[in-house]
């Protein structure tokens, strides 16, 4: 049986300047074998359906039910294992699936670190098609690498690793235009949050989910966004700086907009597979 469980988390927001405000929070909970490590969402239109993926590379279908705005329940769908290229399924090092993004076309792109690539899918049950990397993935970190992934209105990708090798050097963001890598612009890396996960929202900036593990002190979450230009980044704003322990291990993000036209942002957080750590989805709305 597939449960969703409800819990409540009163927090205190900040007023002024542009803000999450938090609204409410869900735990997913399913007997289905392989259950769990996920690390990526995307939120579809209307709020009530998404699509999650598992780095053990399964895809994760469900539907969510909101009470007076606020998440009440929903349910999952089976797991699907993730096809190849080769038809075959991915396994061990080339199952580590870490960013998702859905284009306009309902195309849904992955990226892997591990194996550091992206791929595309026309369904979740369809078996893999290749994307072109740039030269420069195949230098990333071990389980560092294309952390975070989003595709533009016109249907560029966006992706960046985890680490950028130095602390105080910025992120490099490589944006896929016609085909062709290069990159787009950097981000600045402030303090020690790292990225885990991206979206372009409806209002077309640049949504980045970053995370800091503190050990037995849990995870702390930031969310930052930027204008998109034609050109790189601009309009570096910070919505959102969670404490220790508020959430469990936020690294999936989706931006979407809800029936009052107000822009919402959907987390998700991967368990890595741990008893003592809970999938959750967790949901803000942008105040002004």
């Amino acid at each position: 049986m597939i449960r969703v469980i409800l819990t409540v988390l009163c927090l205190a927001t900040p007023v002024g300047a542009q803000h999450l405000e938090f609204v409410s929070q869900i735990e997913l909970q399913s007997k289905q074998g392989n259950f769990g490590g996920l690390s990526a969402i995307h939120v579809y239109e209307g709020g009530e359906t998404f699509l999650a993926l598992s780095d053990a590379g399964r895809f994760q279908k469900g539907t969510i039910k909101r009470t007076d705005g606020k998440l009440s329940g929903g349910a999952l769908n089976p797991l699907v294992r993730m096809i190849g290229v080769n038809g075959t399924p991915y396994k061990g090092n080339d199952s580590d699936a870490e960013g998702l993004a859905v284009d306009k076309a309902g195309n849904i792109f992955v990226s892997f670190e591990g194996n550091h690539r992206i791929r595309m899918f026309d369904k979740v049950t369809a078996p893999a098609r290749s994307i072109k990397g740039a030269p420069a993935f195949k230098n990333l970190q071990n389980n560092s690498g294309l952390e975070a992934l989003a595709v533009s209105a016109q249907g560029h990708l966006y992706t960046l690793p985890e680490r950028s090798g130095e602390t105080d050097r910025p992120f490099p963001l490589w944006r896929a235009a016609k085909g062709k890598w290069g990159i787009f612009a950097n981000i600045p890396r402030r303090g020690r949050h790292l990225p885990v996960g991206a979206d372009i929202g409806p209002d077309g900036r640049f949504y980045l989910l970053e995370r800091d593990f503190r050990g037995l002190f849990g995870f702390g979450s930031r969310v930052r966004s930027f204008s998109l230009t034609d050109t790189g980044l601009t309009d570096e704003r910070e919505l959102l700086v969670t404490n220790l322990g508020q959430h469990d291990n936020l690294e999936g993000i989706s931006v979407w907009r809800d029936a009052t036209g107000g822009l919402r942002v959907t987390m998700i957080s991967d368990d890595n597979f741990q008893f003592f750590q809970t999938s959750e989805i967790v949901e803000y709305k942008l105040v002004p």
